[in-house]
């Protein structure tokens, strides 16, 4: 993506941070200069990021579970590392640019690292409370969250069939959510919390991209909330355990560094970390935020119908199952209305 040099960088990136696009722009828009992404690129970018989503679900699921790996929030500090460090091998080798962390930059994008943190807190604490298929329910709540934030900050509204699409999604997920009796109403908070962040996230990247890039957007949220993230680490093992020492130890004791498996599925899944954020990115630049959100949901739509019958904690009603369907008709919808020719 091209992006503004000279002596006008400096006060547009200040001006982007206080104004939002005046213009509605149509999905596939890019860059500051209105730059149209070809029907390939917006299927590509999406596909791209809903089987990254997919991966990362599957190689989370063999390190943590099949070797038994005793920490997922180091996995997910790991994946974070991983970003900052192919970033930095790749600027340093002059394949990719990343603008310099000036005050610039900062003025633009400093909302980003703080609403990943939120989304990560809020999360943590949704998944904890709520069993897996009511929390996926609940958290295609933003989709409509998102579609409401790009038209208040980006001035976009799109066309009637998808604003109907995304009412379907969101009344099935309400009708699930509402007839599971496992919900409790602060598990319902922390997610609902969760998909706000979501939402203002999606529409902030949206307006970064043309200021940054994909690779500087990345960059930036990386290297900014990598510190953060371990001290979040360290202070769940302070309270899970004695101590962040006791985490230490626990990692020196496992047996799967000597393992040449583990060691390959643990770059995998770090690595996989990397793809799902650039992918993320690109079907935001390419499509839309509110694409992302519903390509991201794809893949909730298989994890949904996977915890029906595996985990035991399913609730089963008539009308979660109704309200479960309903809502993947909605997203079926909007998928062939986006990306039809």
């Amino acid at each position: 993506m091209q992006q503004g040099d000279g002596q006008g960088l400096v006060p547009l990136l200040a001006r982007a941070a206080f104004e939002g696009s005046s213009e509605s722009k149509p999905q596939g828009t890019r860059g500051g200069a209105g730059q149209q992404s070809t029907w390939g690129q917006r299927v590509g970018s999406a596909v791209l990021y809903c089987a990254a989503s997919l991966l990362i679900t599957l190689s989370n699921k063999i390190v943590l579970t099949s070797f038994d790996f005793p920490s997922a929030e180091l996995l997910g500090l790991c994946q974070l590392a991983a970003t900052v460090a192919v970033l930095t091998l790749g600027r340093l080798l002059k394949v990719v640019r990343v603008p310099p962390l000036s005050g610039a930059v900062l003025r633009v994008a400093w909302p980003l690292p703080c609403l990943f943190l939120a989304n990560l807190l809020f999360g943590l604490a949704g998944t904890k409370s709520l069993s897996l298929p009511i929390f996926i329910a609940l958290r295609r709540f933003t989709i409509v969250m998102t579609l409401l934030a790009e038209v208040v900050l980006l001035r976009t509204v799109p066309p009637a069939s998808v604003q109907l699409s995304v009412l379907v999604m969101t009344a099935g997920s309400l009708l699930a959510a509402l007839s599971d009796l496992n919900a409790t109403l602060a598990g319902a908070a922390f997610v609902m919390a969760n998909n706000a962040c979501s939402a203002v996230q999606g529409a902030c990247v949206k307006r970064c991209l043309p200021h940054l890039g994909s690779i500087g957007v990345l960059f930036f949220n990386a290297t900014v909330s990598l510190p953060a993230v371990l001290l979040l680490v360290l202070a769940n093992s302070s309270a899970d355990k004695t101590g962040a020492a006791s985490l230490h130890s626990v990692l020196m004791e496992f047996d799967g560094w000597s393992d040449w498996r583990f060691i390959g599925a643990f770059t995998i899944s770090c690595m996989m970390g990397v793809a799902l954020q650039m992918g993320a990115l690109l079907c935001v630049d390419h499509n839309s935020a509110l694409t992302a959100s519903i390509m991201g949901s794809v893949k909730n739509v298989c994890v949904t119908y996977v915890g029906m019958f595996v985990g035991g904690d399913y609730l089963f009603t008539p009308a979660n199952f109704v309200g479960i369907n309903v809502s993947v008709l909605g997203t079926l919808t909007y998928l062939w209305l986006t990306f039809r020719k």
